[in-house]
Order: structure tokens, then sequence, then C-alpha cells
């Protein structure tokens, strides 16, 4: 699953999304750039344009997602009130991504709360994606049997990770 940058965008009043594009700065970033690391301040939100990101956890750097496709937002603690990033982000190869500093879109957000609203919905959308891809990653088919929208049934006779 993905979210694309209509997706993200969609709903949204014409001026509001002039008004993210005016703060939004188009970069390039070559292979192995470090955009930002676990614990650093949380900044900037970044929607891909082109390239693939790797975010990873730890001190090991346990990959955890690529950001692989146009449109995918990432970098999102810098918009939800963490201080800091919950994880890593590295180009795989060279990259194009928008950075949106937080504190400006913040600002864009409050004088518009109608918007913020709907940009929120979306954002929490690209999380509770990320969270299923993640999740389906992280847990062996046999074990999980879902339902539907939230409901999960374990089986009891494999061992979870």
């Amino acid at each position: 699953m993905f979210m694309e940058q209509k997706d993200l965008l969609w709903g949204l009043d014409k001026a509001f999304i002039k008004g993210i594009m005016k703060i939004a700065e188009k970069e390039t970033y070559d292979k192995e750039k470090v955009l930002f690391r676990e614990g650093d301040p949380a900044s900037d939100l970044y929607m891909l344009i082109k390239g693939h990101v790797r975010l990873t956890l730890g001190d090991t750097g346990h990959s955890i997602y690529i950001v692989s496709h146009p449109g995918e937002v990432f970098g999102w603690s810098s918009v939800i009130g963490r201080r800091a990033y919950t994880a890593s982000a590295a180009c795989v190869k060279e990259t194009q991504a928008f950075r949106i500093d937080a504190k400006a879109l913040s600002g864009l957000l409050e004088s518009d709360p109608k918007n913020a609203v709907v940009f929120f919905q979306r954002i929490a959308a690209a999380l509770g994606n990320r969270l299923l891809n993640i999740y389906q990653l992280a847990t062996p088919a046999a074990t999980v049997k879902t339902f539907g929208s939230s409901r999960v049934q374990e089986y009891p006779e494999v061992e979870a990770l």
C-alpha cells in the first residue's frame, strides 16, 4: 500500500494546496544521503517525487520500510507533535523529494482548521498503511488470519515473533 501525492492533497482547497507547495522545497539527494536520524529534531516532512528511501530503527539500522512510490510521505513525526524522528531515513539511490518545513506547515494548518482536518486524515491513512505493511512483513503468514478491518486471530500452535 502506498499514498500517492494526489491522495495526500485530495480534498484540500486549491488555495491550501498552493500554500503547501509554496513552502515545499524540491530537493535532490545522492545515493546513501542520510536525510535524518532516529532521535534528530523532527523539523521537516518529506513527500517523495522519485527514488527510494530506507527507513531504519535502532543502532543496527534494522530496515523497517522502503519509501518508493511517488507521493509517499515520510518524516511524519514532524507534523504530529513529536519532537524527534522515530526512525532514520537514508536514500537507497538518487532521490528527489519535497521537503516541507514543519513550522511553516504548522502555521498553514493552524490558519485553516477545515483543511487541517483533511490533511491529518490523509497523514493518518498513510501511517495506517505503513503500519499494516510493517506488520505483514514482521508476522509469518501462517500465524495470522485477518477478518477485515482490525480483527486478527493468532494460531496458538505457532510461536509469535
